[in-house]
């Protein structure tokens, strides 16, 4: 089943939200559009409790259709202060649709400055403390990430930047293999999943059971 899945990272609690009717035929920049339409206050401090990060997947990231495996992440901008989308490629994007997740969206600040990893796996999501990680470049980051989880893993981080909340801060995905990082690297949403306490999203598919529902 579809589901999204919310992060409380004030209370640290994470819900899974099954998808509902409209939201099936949402996707990408689209969902990203309505969650924030919907649920952020177009005036709300772009680093404050209000504002969004929002992580979805395309309608049909979860096929092998090529060129589909992108992600859409997005929020109030902290550079714009509008609403911001920025695309990005990488492992993580197709994990997360192989795992029947619509989208991820990480909500409230923590009560004082955190370096977290937000693991998702095919048994949910869960928050795991990182302060070996704090002031890391991004490859540095990459790196630690793959001696703790190996190879088969998708991965969302930012650098030091993005702790610093710095409004030009990207988001960055390695691909499969660590040849290239790309970044989602427009509007400075790297500064808003710093605001988060978030370093890192581990994105873990190996034991899903999700199929994917063909028409």
């Amino acid at each position: 089943m579809d589901k999204i899945i919310r992060v409380d990272t004030r209370t640290r609690q994470v819900t899974l939200c099954p998808v509902t009717e409209e939201e099936l035929h949402w996707g990408g920049r689209g969902l990203i559009a309505h969650v924030l339409l919907r649920e952020v206050p177009p005036n709300c401090e772009v680093l404050g409790r209000r504002n969004k990060l929002i992580i979805a997947m395309g309608l049909l990231a979860d096929t092998n259709v090529t060129t589909t495996g992108q992600t859409s992440i997005g929020g109030k901008s902290p550079l714009t202060r509008g609403v911001k989308e920025s695309n990005v490629g990488g492992g993580a994007g197709k994990r997360l649709a192989r795992l029947g997740i619509r989208a991820l969206i990480v909500e409230d600040l923590p009560k004082e400055p955190r370096t977290d990893i937000l693991e998702v796996d095919a048994r949910g999501a869960r928050f795991v403390e990182a302060p070996e990680l704090k002031g890391l470049l991004v490859d540095e980051t990459v790196a630690a990430l793959r001696v703790k989880y190996g190879e088969k893993v998708g991965i969302y981080c930012i650098g030091p930047a993005g702790e610093m909340l710095l409004f030009g801060a990207g988001i960055a995905s390695p691909n499969d293999g660590d040849e290239q990082i790309r970044f989602a690297g427009r509007g400075g949403l790297g500064a808003l999943m710093g605001s988060k306490g978030l370093k890192a999203i581990v994105v873990d598919d190996a034991h899903t059971t999700y199929k994917t529902p063909i028409a």
